[in-house]
């Protein structure tokens, strides 16, 4: 599944970055994203500049400007 157009994407912390002490305070954030979701989880993200081909993709969900905040 893609999700396209997100206003911002909250939370965008790099893989396996390990936080700490007022780091934890910080929420990094792209704006007008993109999320790929695979087997539930979140393959990639970035700007919709480097989004992946749409016709790549089964589901494509646009969601028109909306904020997301990745939480599990």
């Amino acid at each position: 599944m893609l999700l396209i157009n997100i206003k911002s994407l909250f939370g965008v912390h790099q893989k396996n970055e390990i936080l700490r002490g007022k780091d934890l305070g910080h929420l990094p954030t792209i704006q007008d994203a993109y999320l790929e979701i695979e087997n539930g989880l979140i393959k990639s993200f970035g700007p919709m500049s480097e989004c992946p081909k749409l016709s790549d993709y089964k589901k494509v969900e646009d969601v028109k400007g909306q904020s997301i905040l990745p939480a599990f």
